[in-house]
């Protein structure tokens, strides 16, 4: 029988060293079961006591507090904390078994601080180990009630004094009211007693299937700048901690977790400090943490250490993500030589191995790491601000950009100075949307002019008139056009600005060749320009606002051909998403046709028409509903059912019914509009597939998908042949789409598709259009709902802000954003971003839907978290106990979820409240409502 392979037997037993001394025999024989001569090799080894590199040794240090205790990374992979002897002979070494226990020798059961670690602690059951450290394990754990899996971390060191004892269980408390979705929570700790002594524990959120952060950019493939976002929210996340008085102190890549969603975890938040404090003894100090990634304040063991410790950690990982490798080569075997690297080195340039990643990174990158704890970042959230002005082209702080840096940075930011030279294709794109609005609607008047000389007896003259009529409106916008001189004033402002740009440059001294660079660099820049934008207030300032000026001289004493300029220009207003523009010249033409030709004249009941669907665009269903219904009728009998116009009316109508919620009667109407468009319009017709798209988007809210999918591929199929990909029914019907995608569960190919939507929206109309703003609100919300907080964020607050500009705070889409919004900061862990916009929507449903409905009842609990966050107990308390009274209502049934947890945040509340007021009572109310909890009466107001 040939002997075991050494190099199993070296595998298996430092996988063995890295368990709990409980475990490591079990782990053994279940591992080499199938060998027995490897089985007998590993046990004889693993009963002789200490991993197989026992013998390494450091040495130790001559400056160094001689109370001092150091982590340093073994090769298992384990912090190891070494207690250096007091008064070290400088030349001397220690030799890391003969010193005490080693991070994989037998715990000694009789030695004080070293409980054997029993099968079930206060509750949680253990089970699999997921790590081991010098101060304790990691234990994969069920927590009984409520039944969870979490992460146990299990610290060997015992609480001696009732003071340490207190110490732990204030800031245990602390670490547990950090709310971020950054961090990893703690949600208990607490001291397991029993025979072997007192061990402390923290229960913390398990997260499944995360990676350490390295290790997670390396497999997902992450560039530059995505490693950057990364590192960002990192960054919040500590900030977080920081501003709630904890600081972390041994952050690394293997303290950083991500998620499978994508989303930083940070763990052992807080843990590292307070595990020094609960083993530090008299007269002794502990150096908790990982060698390489301590700044030198941390390694001496000053008594000064603050969050700029955290900052200079963040500096190491932040250089790592970046190079790929640490900033200093430490040899972990001398603690001498170890000490000196971090203290006395100088600190390291990311460009003398990455010179690619420029400057700014690199200037960052030695701000964070600074010997001098005073001239790192001051928090950090200032590093994280960093980052994101790096991200968004913006100087960095630490350091002060060149000539050349500030005009390529200007003339990429400051795209509004550059807009002169976009005016040759801007005014292309005004003539081009002026010329479609007016003959669209010259080609609707000729389809008029055709039906008065069948329906009029005076024919020929009508027909005259309106030749005049569009004679005069060809010259009026020949006038207008002409007016902007577009090839001239484009060349100008181009030429001025190119010149003045390489004036600058030449000036400063700059070579030709840099000069020629930046002059290109900014015609590549005009690629980027939103020019849809520019445009919308190009027409409106140029061709829009002229047009109205100038029609009292064009049009005096010729109120018909006022009433038809005024309702070209409106028509333009609402194409281009200008709703308060358009508004007064739609209201301003009904007026006039109705007093030229009464109510049921086919002019007058198109200005109807029109005005009924921009306050339905507007949100004023009440209004569109009158305005609109009195379109159908007098259309039907006037022009019949089957003409286009009344079939268009049933559409509109339809529309006002599905937005007021009835659906029965919007499907009954488009349905018969439907049939009677398929009958006398030709195939593709823009009724036709208007009315398959509305039942498609009626069947997805019935939850009848087959249905919706048909009539939805087929409104997409026409409007692409019949409009292009970027029209706007284009774009709605990808978006119907991606909500059917959403509805049967295939969530990647919804965000994908709402991309696109938002995307082709942007470039077709523009960032402040209501059809971009609805796209970039659908974006947030099914982002929001994915976790993926800061993107979804920005995409609400920017939808948000912009409808409340341009549609005001009454608007159903406004107020829907400010919904989203306040969700997104209030998940994102965000509390003081939060309130304003939490207390607006609370006041809002309270003042509409009164205090008892569910909404005014959720939203005011929400309004009373946000208090309790920021320590306004007093408000937080108003609140709560309103909400209380309101829930002791029988009307209140459906919001009992909300209700049925107010004991509970009593309990708390009023428990934090007692450590800032500790002789004010309100322990004991605390305590009353513990007792509501278990079936006592709700306690009394207080006085």
């Amino acid at each position: 029988m040939s002997a075991p392979d050494r190099q199993r037997i070296e595998a298996l037993l430092e996988q063995a060293w890295q368990r709990p001394a409980i475990a490591r025999e079990t782990f053994v024989r279940t591992e080499a079961a199938d060998d027995p001569d490897l089985l007998e090799a590993v046990l004889e080894r693993l009963r002789a006591g200490g991993p197989a590199d026992a013998g390494a040794t450091i040495d130790l240090p001559a400056a160094p507090d001689p109370g001092a205790t150091i982590d340093l990374p073994g090769s298992t992979g384990l912090d190891a904390t070494i207690d250096l002897p007091g008064a070290p002979d400088p030349e001397a070494t220690v030799d890391l078994h003969a010193t005490g226990e080693s991070a994989g020798s037998e715990p000694d059961d009789s030695k004080p601080g070293r409980p054997r670690i029993p099968e079930t602690i206060a509750g949680f059951r253990l089970h699999e180990v997921l790590g081991a450290g010098g101060m304790g394990e990691v234990y994969l754990a069920e927590q009984l009630n409520p039944n969870r899996k979490v992460a146990l971390k299990v610290i060997r060191s015992a609480i001696a004094s009732p003071e340490s004892r207190k110490r732990f269980e204030v800031e245990a408390h602390t670490l547990a009211r950090l709310s971020h979705p950054g961090i990893a929570q703690v949600f208990s700790a607490g001291v397991h007693e029993d025979a072997s002594g007192a061990i402390p524990f923290f229960a913390m959120e398990y997260i499944s299937g995360a990676e350490e952060l390295i290790d997670w950019v390396e497999h997902n493939g992450l560039d530059r700048r995505e490693r950057l976002r990364l590192f960002q929210r990192v960054c919040e996340a500590v900030a977080h901690g920081h501003q709630r008085g904890v600081m972390h102190l041994d952050l690394k890549p293997g303290n950083i977790l991500v998620d499978v969603e994508g989303q930083p975890k940070v763990i052992d938040f807080g843990v590292a400090q307070m595990e020094e404090e609960q083993s530090s003894g008299e007269g002794r100090r502990q150096v908790v943490g990982t060698l390489q990634y301590m700044p030198p304040e941390q390694v001496r063991g000053d008594e000064d250490m603050d969050i700029s410790c955290d900052v200079y950690a963040l500096g190491v990982v932040l250089y790592q993500l970046l190079a790929d490798e640490l900033p200093y080569e430490i040899d972990v075997t001398s603690f001498s030589a170890a000490t000196t690297s971090v203290l006395e080195a100088p600190t390291p340039s990311l460009l003398a191995i990455r010179p690619d990643l420029g400057s700014d990174l690199d200037a960052v990158v030695r701000k964070a790491l600074a010997k001098d704890a005073r001239e790192r970042y001051r928090s950090a959230a200032d590093l994280g601000d960093e980052i994101g002005r790096y991200l968004a082209d913006e100087p960095v702080n630490a350091r002060v950009p060149t000539t050349r840096e500030s005009v390529l940075r200007f003339v990429r930011k400051h795209r509004a100075a550059t807009t002169a030279i976009v005016s040759i294709s801007l005014v292309v794109i005004i003539a081009l949307v002026a010329v479609s609005v007016f003959a669209y609607r010259a080609e609707r008047a000729r389809s008029e002019e055709q039906r008065q000389r069948q329906l009029a007896d005076a024919a020929l003259e009508r027909a005259n008139a309106e030749r005049k009529r569009l004679f005069k409106i060809t010259l009026f916008q020949t006038e207008m056009i002409k007016a902007i001189e577009p090839v001239n004033m484009g060349e100008g402002l181009r030429s001025a600005w190119l010149e003045s740009l390489r004036s600058r440059l030449e000036k400063d001294g700059l070579p030709e060749s840099e000069v020629e660079a930046t002059v290109a660099e900014q015609m590549r820049i005009l690629d980027e320009f939103n020019h849809t934008d520019i445009a919308v207030k190009l027409i409106d300032n140029h061709i829009l606002r002229q047009a109205l000026d100038s029609a009292p001289r064009w049009f005096t004493g010729e109120p018909e051909l006022e009433a038809d300029l005024r309702e070209i220009v409106a028509d333009a207003y609402e194409q281009i998403g200008l709703y308060a523009e358009a508004s007064p010249e739609y209201e301003r033409a009904l007026e006039i046709r109705n007093d030229l030709f009464g109510p049921g004249h086919i002019r007058t009941l198109e200005s109807k028409s029109d005005l009924g669907q921009l306050r339905l665009s507007q949100g004023r269903n009440d209004e569109a509903r009158e305005l609109l219904l009195a379109t159908l009728e007098g259309r039907r009998e006037v022009l019949g059912e089957e003409d286009p116009e009344t079939i268009g009316s049933m559409q509109n109508l339809g529309m006002v019914l599905y937005r007021q919620g009835d659906l029965d009667g919007a499907e009954s109407i488009w349905k018969e509009a439907l049939g009677l468009s398929e009958a006398v319009n030709p195939p593709g017709d823009p009724v036709t597939t208007t009315l398959e798209s509305n039942l498609g988007v009626l069947y997805l809210d019935l939850d009848r998908l087959e249905d919706a999918e048909e009539f939805l591929l087929r409104d997409l199929r026409n409007s692409e042949q019949l409009n292009g990909p970027l029209d706007s029914s284009t774009l709605d019907a990808k978006l119907n789409l991606g909500v059917l995608a959403l509805k049967r569960g295939d969530v990647a190919r919804a965000t994908e598709i709402y991309r696109e939507v938002l995307k082709g929206a942007r470039k077709a109309l523009g960032d402040r259009h209501p059809r971009t703003l609805r796209s970039m609100a659908n974006l947030g919300s099914l982002l929001l709902q994915q976790g993926q907080l800061e993107e979804a964020v920005d995409l609400l607050e920017a939808a948000y802000l912009t409808r409340l500009e341009e549609l005001g705070a009454s608007h159903p889409d406004t107020f829907f954003s400010l919904q989203l919004l306040a969700e997104g900061h209030m998940v994102g862990g965000d509390m003081v971003s939060a309130g304003p916009y939490v207390r607006e929507v609370a006041s809002t449903f309270g003042a509409t839907a009164g205090p008892t409905d569910p909404r005014s009842i959720m939203w005011r609990f929400r309004l009373g978290l946000v208090h309790f966050d920021a320590q306004r107990f007093e408000e937080a308390e108003t609140v709560f106990l309103d909400l209380r009274a309101v829930c002791r209502t029988p009307t209140v049934a459906d919001a009992a979820p909300t209700c049925a947890v107010l004991p509970n945040v009593f309990v708390d509340m009023y428990a934090a409240w007692h450590e800032t007021e500790p002789d004010a009572g309100h322990d004991e109310r605390s305590a009353a409502w513990q007792a509501v909890l278990e079936g006592a009466a709700d306690p009394p107001d207080p006085s």
